[in-house]
């Protein structure tokens, strides 16, 4: 159960994406990555140091941090009780801090906690929290917690993260607003939304929107990681821009009907199976493999200067029933159905490049940011023609959720 030591910039998607070729602009350089754990845990013994109801046996390890000026601790404990007449409990985890050069800093750890009973009975948990702040004073925190059981009676599972966000830096333009994380409950989870739910809360969504400053000639200078085609020009709107499906369809020289990829209603997750049209068309496992592998196949792609790009436009993304979002993803696709554009955390003021494709033949489009290969966000190419859409967002093989993609228009005297 012992894990290595994460810590990481953690909002909504800072959590599910964050990685090393964002432009962290907000945090001046630091970096909160390379941590490690000491050699591993010392594992401790179960011999009865007493003569109690428990013995207890255990270790503990603290040493350094070389990484940005030498400044940093890290540490790890791993402790073992046994019971007189069976039974065990397990104690252990990591915790670490280190500080970046131009003041950055960042803490963190892990707990797991393992329980045997005499009886067949366990408990096990899993946790991890951490917390970043910058030199301007942005900071990030957030963590999560996997606990399960097995009883008399049965057994269960549940699960947890949380995580927040603000900011002191000039560019929110004296706003303070950030959106919340609160994922937990079931592994694999789609929800029947209705066309006029989704529209009552995009239309939050975009009232709540103040981030139109994005994919223009000044923001893609200060976001040098960005990604745009050659054929647009810095200047022009084009990134927020957006095309309907017979646009597509002459692109790729198409002529089949478009799928709305209805998730919730036509497309449902049910004990761990995805079902279509009341079918079962394969486990929760498979289609997350299947998307992963749509996604992947665009992400080694070179596309030529040549190639056509269409936009398919700006979109906020939108986690459960929040009704606000700082988070933007900005999507092309050309020709060949690759899919390229960006990420960007509106608070953190971060840009991660997007890679992924459509398959033409299911019509699911599927994709990652930066380097993270394990949160693989889907939907149907057609949904992406639409002013809202839900998604679903794989979190490796294990958990599945459905969130919502909302279409942001730039306003004309923002251009």
């Amino acid at each position: 159960m012992t894990r290595s030591l994460r810590i990481g910039v953690l909002t909504a998607v800072c959590i599910l994406i964050a990685t090393s070729e964002s432009n962290a602009r907000g945090f001046g350089g630091f970096r909160a990555g390379g941590f490690s754990g000491g050699g591993g845990f010392r594992a401790g013994g179960f011999s009865n140091f007493h003569a109690g109801g428990y013995g207890y046996g255990g270790a503990r390890e603290v040493g350094g941090y070389r990484g940005f000026d030498n400044a940093g601790y890290r540490g790890s404990y791993d402790h073992s009780w046994s019971g007189r007449y069976g039974g065990s409990v397990n104690l252990s985890g990591e915790r670490g801090a280190v500080r970046g050069p131009w003041g950055g800093a960042a803490v963190g750890g892990t707990r797991d906690v393992s329980v045997e009973g005499p009886g067949g009975r366990s408990y096990s948990s899993e946790s991890q929290r951490g917390a970043a702040v910058g030199p301007w004073g942005n900071s990030v925190a957030g963590g999560s917690r996997v606990a399960e059981g097995t009883g008399r009676y049965g057994s269960y599972e549940t699960a947890g993260r949380w995580g927040a966000a603000a900011t002191r830096f000039p560019s929110d333009l004296g706003l303070a607003r950030y959106s919340a994380v609160g994922v937990g409950g079931m592994a694999h989870q789609t929800y029947a939304w209705t066309r006029s739910n989704m529209v009552a809360r995009a239309g939050y969504v975009r009232a709540g929107f103040v981030h139109y400053n994005g994919f223009t000639a000044g923001w893609y200078a200060g976001h040098p990681v960005a990604w745009y085609p050659a054929a647009w020009s810095v200047n022009s709107a084009a990134a927020w821009t957006y095309v309907g499906w017979s646009v597509l369809t002459s692109l790729w020289n198409y002529s089949a009907q478009p799928v709305y990829y209805d998730y919730g209603n036509t497309i449902v997750y049910q004990d761990n199976n995805v079902y279509v049209n009341g079918e079962n068309q394969a486990t929760a496992e498979q289609y997350t493999l299947q998307a992963t592998a749509i996604a992947d196949s665009g992400r080694d792609v070179q596309p030529p200067a040549s190639a056509q790009w269409q936009a398919l436009g700006v979109f906020a993304l939108v986690q459960g029933d929040e009704k606000t979002s700082n988070n933007i993803f900005q999507l092309a696709v050309d020709e060949s159905g690759t899919i390229r554009g960006n990420y960007c955390d509106a608070i953190m003021d971060t840009t991660t490049p997007v890679y992924g494709s459509v398959d033409k033949k299911t019509q699911r489009a599927a994709w990652t940011a930066g380097d993270n290969k394990q949160t693989v966000f889907e939907t149907g190419v057609y949904n992406l023609t639409k002013d809202e859409t839900p998604i679903l967002v794989h979190m490796g093989k294990k958990k599945t959720q459905q969130w919502m993609l909302v279409r942001l228009k730039k306003p004309e005297d923002t251009k």
